[in-house]
């Protein structure tokens, strides 16, 4: 995988131009692929189910009320998890919401398509990520 490039965000490869995000000018962003950069704009991405988080209301909780930057508010609520799910369940939980997914990036994933894609980027999240 020499002289691949990975997104700095969630660790998808980009092999191809459309892989790629983009600048506020329109220009490929090199760091960030095209789910988490849009016009420059870095989209943040719960690191348990890969929700992504636009919106306040859509970001977790910590034990002192704050935001949480990298859970939403699904998965983390008052400092801890919501529940105490694999990573596989999470998997099959997004299924369920398939259609939103497919309208929100534009795409026309079946179940097992949008499931593989899901095993090759939820273990770069932190919850899944093995030190």
């Amino acid at each position: 995988m020499e002289g691949m490039i990975i997104c700095k965000s969630c660790g998808m490869p980009m092999c191809r131009p459309e892989d790629f995000g983009t600048n506020a000018d329109g220009t490929p962003n090199n760091d960030y692929c095209v789910h988490c950069c849009k016009d420059g704009k870095l989209t943040a991405f719960c690191q348990s189910c890969g929700m992504p988080m636009r919106r306040p209301e859509d970001f977790g909780t910590n034990a002192d009320g704050t935001p949480n930057d990298d859970y939403c508010a699904y998965c983390y609520k008052d400092g801890q998890f919501t529940s105490d799910a694999t990573m596989d369940e999470i998997i099959e939980i997004n299924l369920q919401y398939l259609d939103e997914i497919n309208k929100e990036f534009g795409t026309q994933l079946t179940p097992d398509e949008a499931r593989a894609q899901m095993r090759e980027f939820f273990p770069h999240l932190k919850r899944w990520k093995k030190c």
